[in-house]
């Protein structure tokens, strides 16, 4: 049926009433849309075979037009998934309303807003100009980066590069010099890369340093920070990404005072100052921007070790001004300006709970360096970020190759899975932003030498991948799924006291000990009784044999299926619906054929709902016994979980699969 509060209207066109039709007999789709919609026309154009859609709201009409990764999608492969059409209608729909401005945004919400997007950033070596961007934009969207920290190079009147990532030397620039840059930006078009970065930093030569009591230096460095975030506004990207380290002199390193006859005391209140006109020069020219911190004041003040942070800050001299500087933003920051603290000190860490440690010191040890009338607005801007170091997955056991991400926990598995791990933990911890920063190898051509680069999937297959799963909620969903029922798990071991087994006779001891040896038929293996609570179902044209056997793994009973052909066992649970389960059943092969759990669902009319899944063994067939495992969700709607113990490929009568052991628990947080 039509979804309710959704009504299609007005004149069919291209096929709109059949699939209406093949809609009804397959049930609904759910869609997600901010407001309830009285009222609304779908067609397809005829002279584009791009589906459009248009949404009439209170005499207002919206337009959305979905892309494609390749080319357009025919009208008649549409139409022969009705469903799809109907999503990416719903997907449309809803980006034409988030659109259509405050007017339409003001629906009750007592739901909340669903899950941030978190996304991950790319900084590294090899940094893309806006120009490299454009030519490579097709590959970099290929990677599974959010965004990146761009390289932005302007041309003086002379003709030579001025480079924007040290705006800390006091030669005045042009806003002329940077439109070619401008204009490159904003020829880049990508629903990929949504989150982009201006990469500056403060950190300068000594010769070249302007000192906080440099009046005049200062007001074209504020001019600098004006031009820069003019850049990133102008150009369409998400606003800075500041890299606050000390490479050399630089305001909030105490070091590089040049004034000895002043107090401490004194440069702090003038570091605070330049914070406040640095802050305040951006956001004259890009309020809403994000401001990605690579780091503040959160690393060293958990080295207090939970004592006073202060005392720390101040004798750690390269940052003993950086509070004073953050202070100083949060003095003038505007109401819609995002700051994120990106703990670049995570680099070595890939464990949970280290991330968990470094999110809580940003967003309650750090407080201890921000000045009482500042802590409201800190915890209203400040966003929790972390970073992930790849050369550490590759550069073990170097000694600057951060080896806790080999060694905290112990590795098991490859490094591709820990990788995956790590960041999977990483965006689970965050408030939105996790990034990488990457030095040796490349994720697209290198600028100098293109012809001679090496990639980072090659030098760890599965990178990618890694990192693109880590993107996708879903994937972390099942993950922490995972993670949960293990704890579950090790926590009823402790206890002494098994899990719920929903599967009922998951022993095929159909209610016996396993120590209790069950009848057998005269001269076989075969049991008496047939295995209780699992229906027997052949496959077609089968002509093997479907029986209770004593071959079992932990006891005497197991179901087991004889060729050729295929069969199952089948027994439907109860369950709630959108809850996760663990599935997992012991299997034993001799012969040919594949053993699998599939998994389908049924509603409280006995409908099909949400397809089917089916998990095989993770090994090769053999003639011991091996575990098949997996996790999957209900659908909305699903009151019964259909497992059935499968087999499919016997092609002879010596082919002969077991099962035995089979499990459902749901998932529960811990």
């Amino acid at each position: 049926m039509v979804p309710r509060g959704i009504r299609l209207t007005g004149p069919a066109r291209a096929g709109s009433q059949d699939l209406l039709a093949d809609h009804s007999r397959m049930g609904s789709v759910n869609f997600f849309c901010p407001v309830t919609i009285p009222c609304s026309m779908l067609y397809l154009t005829e002279k584009n075979p791009v589906p459009q859609f248009k949404v009439r709201l209170k005499n207002r009409t919206f337009s959305a037009c979905p892309s494609f990764p390749d080319q357009p999608l025919p009208v008649t492969t549409l139409m022969q998934n009705p469903v799809s059409i109907l999503r990416i209608f719903a997907a449309s729909l809803c980006l034409a309303l988030c659109a259509a401005g405050p007017a339409l945004s003001q629906a009750p919400t007592d739901s909340g807003g669903g899950p941030v997007r978190k996304k991950l950033i790319e900084l590294g070596w090899g940094a893309l100009t806006p120009a490299r961007l454009l030519e490579h934009q097709k590959r970099v969207e290929q990677t599974p980066f959010d965004g990146l920290a761009l390289k932005i190079i302007g041309t003086d009147d002379a003709g030579k590069p001025v480079n924007t990532f040290q705006p800390a030397i006091a030669r005045p620039w042009k806003r002329g010099w940077f439109q070619n840059e401008v204009d490159t930006l904003k020829k880049i078009k990508s629903a990929k890369l949504t989150d982009n970065f201006i990469s500056i930093s403060l950190s300068v030569a000594p010769p070249d340093f302007v000192d906080a009591f440099d009046d005049e230096g200062w007001e074209v460095l504020v001019d600098h920070f004006r031009i820069i975030a003019w850049i990133a506004k102008q150009g369409g990207l998400k606003g800075i990404m500041f890299d606050p380290e000390s490479y050399s002199s630089s305001i909030i390193n105490s070091n590089s005072r040049r004034h000895k006859e002043k107090s401490f005391e004194e440069y702090a209140a003038k570091v605070r100052q330049r914070g406040r006109e640095m802050m305040g020069a951006l956001a004259a020219e890009y309020p809403d921007m994000v401001f990605f911190t690579l780091f503040m004041n959160s690393g060293t003040a958990l080295g207090a070790l939970g004592g006073d942070p202060r005392e720390v800050m101040k004798s750690n001299t390269h940052y003993a001004l950086y509070p004073a500087f953050v202070n100083g933003w949060l003095d003038v920051v505007p109401p819609g300006m995002t700051i994120v603290d990106g703990f670049e000190m995570a680099y070595p860490h890939s464990d949970e709970l280290q991330y968990l440690k470094h999110v809580n010191a940003i967003r309650n040890t750090e407080l201890g360096l921000v000045s009482p009338e500042n802590r409201r607005k800190y915890r209203g801007h400040v966003q929790a970020g972390l970073a992930i170091y790849m050369d550490a997955y590759v550069g073990f056991p170097k000694s600057d190759a951060h080896p806790d991400v080999f060694t905290d926990p112990p590795l098991q598995g490859s490094l591709v899975d820990r990788l995956r791990d790590a960041a999977c933990s990483a965006m689970d911890a965050v408030d939105e932003y996790v990034w990488i920063y990457d030095e040796q190898y490349r994720w697209w051509p290198d600028a100098k030498n293109p012809e001679k680069t090496r990639y980072w999937d090659e030098i760890l297959p599965g990178a990618g991948d890694a990192l693109r799963s880590a993107g996708d909620p879903l994937f972390r969903s099942f993950a922490r799924a995972e993670k949960e029922f293990a704890v579950s798990e090790r926590k009823a071991a402790g206890r002494g006291v098994p899990l719920h087994n929903l599967v009922k006779n998951g022993d095929f001891n159909n209610g016996a000990g396993n120590s209790a040896p069950p009848a057998l038929k005269p001269g076989t293996q075969v049991t008496r009784d047939p295995a209780a609570d699992w229906e027997l179902v052949p496959g077609k044209d089968a002509k093997g044999s479907l029986h209770r056997s004593t071959s079992g793994y932990a006891g005497y009973g197991s179901a087991c299926i004889e060729g050729p052909g295929e069969g199952r066992f089948v027994q439907e649970v109860k369950v709630n619906e959108q809850t996760f389960y663990k599935v997992r059943v012991w299997a034993r092969q001799l012969g040919k054929g594949e053993a699998g759990i599939r998994i389908g669902w049924r509603d409280a009319e006995g409908h099909g709902v949400g397809g089917t899944q089916t998990f095989v063994p993770r090994h090769a067939p053999t003639d011991q016994w091996r575990q098949i495992d997996g996790t999957v969700r209900s659908p909305a709607g699903a009151i019964k979980m259909v497992m059935q113990l499968a087999v499919t490929g016997q092609t002879s009568e010596r082919d002969i699969i077991w099962f035995d052991d089979a499990e459902t628990y749901a998932i529960d947080v811990n």
